[in-house]
């Protein structure tokens, strides 16, 4: 009995995870985050359809981590910009405090 063929994607990750990662270490400059990408990118293939037919899958792969580390780069940014400094956060507790009835202890 023959065996089953491997998935697009495990023949995929096979043959173009080293080289992805390798490109994404250069980009990074850090072996852990690259890793990391490398591995996103991956899970975010799984269940495409396209993969059975890909006549450049190393482009396809460089999109698909390129639009992965954008859209962590906003993420990023988007929590940065609405973060507040823990002094503040402070601040605005100790202004509710103050116009309520509760009492804060700092110990």
């Amino acid at each position: 009995m023959p065996l089953p063929s491997a998935s697009p994607l495990a023949a995929l990750y096979r043959s173009h995870h080293g080289w992805l990662f390798g490109w994404l270490r250069k980009r990074l400059g850090c072996p852990e985050n690259a890793a990391d990408a490398a591995q996103d990118t991956f899970a975010k293939l799984i269940g495409r359809n396209e993969l059975e037919s890909l006549q450049e899958p190393r482009t396809y792969l460089l999109v698909a981590a390129n639009r992965l580390l954008i859209n962590q780069y906003h993420r990023r940014r988007v929590e940065e910009e609405t973060a507040m400094p823990p002094y503040a956060c402070w601040k605005r507790a100790c202004r509710f405090a103050s116009n309520a009835t509760v009492t804060i202890c700092c110990g």
